[in-house]
Formats: C-alpha cells, structure tokens, sequence
C-alpha cells in the first residue's frame, strides 16, 4: 500500500498554482522538478509511480494521493490516471 513520504510532500511542494506559467506544460515541470531532487529521492519517487501505475489503484484513491503530495494543481476525473501514467513515462526517459 502507497504511504505518503517526505519525497513525495518535497514533490508535491514543487508543483504551486503558477506551474503552467513557469513550464510550458506539465510533464515538461514534472520532469524539472525530478531533476532536483537527489538520487534516492528520485529513486523513491520512481518507485512510487510505477506502485500507482500498476493496476492496484481506484482513482479516488489515485486522487486522494495526489491531494496529499500538496501539489496546487487540480486534477479532474480520470485525468489523473494520464497524468500519473504520463509522469512515470516521463521520469523513465529521464532515467534512460
């Protein structure tokens, strides 16, 4: 089961109501964001994406976890299934 980290709070306090001012578009900010932080911390976050991607999660659930990251981005419906996919898809490039 997916707990709330201080990886994943450091995370979500990067993504602020001006996010879209600051990043042409999200993925392109989620990216930045997993660049500053330090290896075990990306480490932890990959590992968190590839937990809420794999099938076990509602998502309510997915929703409610993003909420608790503090993340000042508003995600509707199932939008936060794309993000989340889009995010890990992101982030395994970037580990490329």
């Amino acid at each position: 089961m997916l707990t709330v980290t201080e990886t994943w709070l450091l995370f979500g306090s990067h993504i602020h109501q001006d996010f879209l001012l600051d990043h042409p578009d999200v993925l392109s900010g989620i990216k930045e964001v997993y660049t500053f932080l330090s290896k075990p911390e990306q480490d932890e976050l990959y590992q968190i994406l590839l937990e809420i991607n794999n099938g076990e999660y509602s998502t309510g659930f997915k929703h409610k976890f993003w909420r608790k990251s503090g993340a000042d981005f508003f995600v509707v419906g199932k939008g936060i299934n794309a993000l989340f996919a889009e995010a890990l898809s992101a982030i395994q490039q970037l580990r490329q």
